[in-house]
């Protein structure tokens, strides 16, 4: 019997836990490059920031985060297929336990060496992190001397 009493409370102690982090987890609609930036200083472990629907022309988004394993931080989308990252745009992750999910590059090409790089500098480099439900469309540099990359890691 004291076995199963102390099962009880255990998975108990493990729900609420749980229940208390969500709790805490918090969604930022993001509207402009500003905001994207100023945002990541107060990110926390389970906190979602959310690209709003609209065309985001030549946006170079340095994402820097640092989520749990049972609580990353999210970079998606308001609505799937909505969201156009176009011109000279690019994504450079760094930090722990991200997950970027829907992001759209469209008829544009990156300003850098790679749409998609797994560092925001040579110190600090992006380990943990799933990029899904990513979409490059007719995007290389018009320079067909210069090489780019879709993804970099």
């Amino acid at each position: 019997m004291p076995s199963r009493v102390l099962w009880f409370f255990v998975t108990c102690y493990i729900l609420l836990t749980n229940a208390a982090f969500s709790v805490y987890a918090d969604d930022y609609r993001i509207t402009s490059p500003e905001a994207f930036a100023k945002i990541q200083k107060q990110l926390q472990p389970g906190d979602k920031v959310v690209l709003a629907n609209g065309e985001w022309r030549d946006f170079q988004m340095k994402f820097h985060a640092k989520g749990t394993p049972e609580q990353p931080i999210w970079l998606t989308v308001e609505s799937k297929g909505k969201v156009t990252l176009t011109g000279q745009s690019n994504l450079q992750l760094s930090g722990e336990h991200i997950v970027v999910a829907g992001l759209v590059f469209k008829d544009g090409f990156t300003p850098t060496r790679s749409v998609v790089s797994f560092r925001t500098s040579k110190q600090n480099l992006a380990n943990h992190v799933r990029v899904t439900e990513l979409v490059v469309d007719n995007y290389s540099n018009p320079d067909r001397s210069e090489t780019d990359y879709w993804v970099a890691l």
